[in-house]
């Protein structure tokens, strides 16, 4: 089972671009996107179990250079088409 996470990321000012340039060489990331509030990046992440997802984000994300913070969002049931 394939389980997907989102990643909300603060980022230090003027870090966003070498933050973005980090994250695209991590394959299990299938989408980043910079956006506003809160939050200055989204990334979505597909692993195949929560130790994957972990060895990821602590081994990996969290060690970008200009991130400040992250919260990660596993997905529990996705919806698609419904109104």
């Amino acid at each position: 089972m394939i389980i997907t996470a989102y990643i909300l990321m603060t980022v230090k000012l003027g870090k966003t671009q070498e933050v973005v340039n980090e994250l695209r060489k991590i394959h299990s990331i299938t989408s980043c996107s910079v956006v506003t509030g809160e939050w200055d990046i989204v990334a979505t992440i597909k692993v195949k179990n929560l130790e994957e997802l972990y060895n990821i984000t602590s081994e990996c994300i969290h060690l970008i250079p200009g991130l400040e913070s992250t919260q990660t969002c596993i997905v529990e049931k996705e919806i698609i088409g419904e109104e």
